[in-house]
């Protein structure tokens, strides 16, 4: 193979594997967000029931 036939090869690699981390990068921080969201639900939950408890304490 020529000198530039490989390095167009191995260009195109590097490229193909620079996009497949941005893609990995990405999927992982929606997952990091989706979590975040889960776990702020969750936070919310616990203090309105926190809130029952109170209230059911009172009276």
């Amino acid at each position: 193979m020529s000198y530039k036939l490989k390095s167009l090869v191995y260009f195109s690699c590097l490229v193909v594997a620079i996009f497949a981390y941005v893609q990995v990068d990405n999927e992982n921080v929606l997952e990091e967000n989706n979590n975040t969201v889960e776990l702020q639900n969750i936070e919310e939950n616990t203090n309105n029931n926190d809130l029952i408890v109170q209230l059911s304490e009172e009276e």
